[in-house]
């Protein structure tokens, strides 16, 4: 069955009514290879759908162990796999190659969730294998996505995009110094909650290492949001994609408007500057949001570390130190005594001395 709006749920392109897949990311737009809420996935019963991305749908689900609700990820890439009667993940011989490659960057998001430890982060429960397929388990974060919250026309005040960019590069930061990027910052993988903003679903996350050229997907980009770069064959991936990626989730929502795609100002669109709809806003952070979408790498700040200090902010993670000549001096077994010993010492010897003196002239 069709999606009754026709709107890709990837990439939200509207579709002909009669489409199976989106004509613009490749994305399935059939609606029946969900499981059903109260349906048991090993340790976990189903409550419901939370959202559905390139690699896979994310339930709403309750540990039957613990009676906690959780964020529950399955493995289920469009257009590589369909879904049997019983649930379980069905893969043709052509597609399994590609299957696998997809366990293994599915794989890789679970390491990354054990391994950040930022509390805007989500945190990691578990990775089973069951249905012929891979499910994760996750931290349910409660709260509103940043894009529900545009979607209402509710716009984050200066002070608010300040938060959220706090919370958001501190998680960045982290997956960078990993050597990961998240590859797919949009307002729908922010979550607002009390006390700060999560960034969710690494599922896009590739590695990168400086002057290596590697081969992506573009099925994944969420155009609006995706720079340049990731648009080619071979790319050469560094942290100024993610910090493009965050500066148009930041434009639009300090704006409400939607920037324009990197492939459609390469054509000629134009991307405003924040402050035509934020004058009031500091210089500083518009300068820095503005030089973030810039479609040339080399133009925008090239670590988070740098966009903070753009910013006129601290890192939040300190800065690895230099190591020592002598990694590992020897320990020294007696040590220089401290002042206030000498002092002690020369007290106690002097009071024997002046006894001693004493003594002998009495006798």
């Amino acid at each position: 069955m069709a999606l009754s709006e026709q709107n890709c749920v990837h990439c939200g392109s509207s579709q002909p009514s009669t489409a199976t897949t989106c004509q613009l990311c490749g994305a399935s737009l059939i609606t029946d290879v969900v499981l059903a809420a109260n349906t048991q996935v090993g340790a976990f019963m189903l409550e419901g759908v939370l959202g559905r991305g390139g690699f896979g749908i994310t339930y709403k689900a309750r540990d039957l162990m613990f009676d906690v609700v959780v964020a529950l990820k399955e493995l289920f890439p469009d257009g590589l796999v369909t879904r049997a009667a019983s649930g379980a993940v069905q893969v043709s011989a052509l597609a399994q190659a590609d299957f696998e490659r997809v366990k293994k960057q599915f794989t890789l998001e679970a390491n990354t969730l054990q391994k950040i430890k930022h509390h805007s982060s989500t945190r990691f429960i578990g990775l089973f294998a069951i249905n012929n397929t891979l499910y994760l388990a996750m931290e349910f974060v409660e709260g509103e996505t940043l894009e529900a919250r545009i979607e209402r026309g509710a716009l984050l005040s200066f002070q608010e995009a300040q938060a959220v960019l706090d919370d958001v590069l501190g998680v960045l930061e982290e997956a960078h110094h990993l050597g990961l990027l998240h590859r797919d910052i949009k307002p729908a993988n922010i979550i607002l909650k009390a006390g700060g903003a999560s960034l969710i679903d690494f599922g896009s996350g590739l590695r990168f290492e400086k002057n290596r050229t590697i081969q992506v997907s573009q099925r994944l980009l969420t155009p609006e949001y995706a720079p340049l770069e990731l648009y080619g064959q071979a790319v050469r991936l560094a942290p100024a994609a993610d910090l493009y990626s965050l500066a148009a989730t930041m434009y639009e929502a300090i704006s409400g408007v939607r920037p324009a795609s990197a492939l459609d100002r390469v054509n000629g669109a134009v991307l405003e500057s924040l402050a035509k709809y934020q004058p009031n806003i500091a210089a500083g952070f518009i300068k820095t949001i503005d030089a973030a979408l810039e479609l040339r790498v080399d133009a925008r700040p090239q670590s988070v570390l740098e966009f903070r200090q753009r910013l006129g902010a601290k890192p939040s993670i300190p800065v690895t130190p230099v190591a020592s000549a002598v990694p590992n001096p020897p320990k020294v077994s007696n040590p220089v005594p401290t002042p206030r010993v000498v002092w002690l010492f020369i007290i106690l010897a002097s009071g024997v001395l002046l006894a001693l003196i004493l003594l002998r002239n009495f006798f």
